[in-house]
């Protein structure tokens, strides 16, 4: 029996959709998330976690031939909201039709998670149920 989880959820799978991980990924390459966080981008990774080069690596690799996608990540080193929606759009897109580059994007989404520093600057991973 698993404890503390009502009947009807238990033994249930939670999907995190690509949309929520294009979004954090945009967020960990343009910024650390909500609040004034800083930049990741400019600043460098938090403290703890060194996944934002490898991120940034399998990112790039994805979209080389893609002008519009290569723009949208060159562009959000300079993070705005506009230029994170751009990117996550871009991200998601590929997500969709690659799903190898998705689960590679989920990996380092969840190794971001792992991190409490990091972590502490995304957005709410937990369902709404």
């Amino acid at each position: 029996m698993e404890a503390g989880i009502p009947a009807d959820r238990r033994g249930m799978v939670i999907v995190v959709d690509s949309s929520f991980i294009s979004r954090v990924v945009a967020l960990l390459l343009g910024g650390a998330g909500e609040g004034s966080a800083p930049t990741l981008v400019a600043d460098g990774p938090p403290r703890g976690w060194s996944g934002v080069a490898r991120l940034l690596t399998v990112v790039g690799d994805q979209f080389a031939g893609d002008l519009e996608a290569q723009a949208a990540l060159t562009a959000v080193e300079v993070s705005t909201p506009d230029r994170i929606t751009d990117l996550a759009d871009a991200v998601r897109r590929h997500a969709e039709i690659d799903p190898a580059f998705l689960a590679k994007v989920r990996l380092l989404v969840i190794d971001a998670y792992a991190d409490p520093t990091t972590a502490a600057a995304l957005p709410d991973p937990s369902p709404r149920l």
